[in-house]
């Protein structure tokens, strides 16, 4: 009697095995997820083998996870023509920077948006300068917990 392959590969190497493909929709059932954030995901190519089918419908493997910036490597433009393709860590961002952040950087930095910001003035330090507002490095450290 003879083994498939697979089985045989699956058996040295259990993580040879054939993954097992969910729909879209099955893929938010399992993974709890939002269909929002799992169409943000896939828009982003953060979740890794994940394919789209001629008919457009979107084919996910149930053991995807999320991945940010392909495996922590990333060119990330933060403002200007600061680049960094590295490992990317908020510490190293800021160190980059000046003290005082443009608005539109602290709010990339944080993972939060110009409007939440804004209505929050008071938590974030939030400081005219000319024309525009920024807000200090040291609460956007403060706040990431660094």
């Amino acid at each position: 009697m003879t083994t498939p392959d697979i089985e045989v590969f699956t058996l040295l190497d259990p993580s040879a095995a054939p993954t097992q493909m969910l729909t879209l929709e099955g893929y938010i059932a399992h993974s709890g997820k939002t269909e929002r954030t799992v169409r943000r995901w896939l828009a982003d190519d953060e979740l890794p083998g994940a394919k789209k089918r001629p008919d457009g419908a979107w084919m996910i493997p149930a053991d995807a996870v999320r991945t940010i910036g392909h495996a922590g490597r990333d060119v990330v433009s933060i403002g200007g023509d600061s680049q960094v393709t590295a490992p990317v860590s908020l510490t190293s961002l800021l160190d980059e920077q000046p003290a005082l952040l443009p608005l539109d950087v602290a709010a990339r930095l944080l993972g939060t948006s110009e409007y939440s910001i804004k209505s929050n003035r008071d938590m974030f330090d939030v400081r005219r300068i000319g024309r525009g507002l920024v807000v200090p490095q040291r609460v956007v450290r403060e706040l990431a917990g660094l």
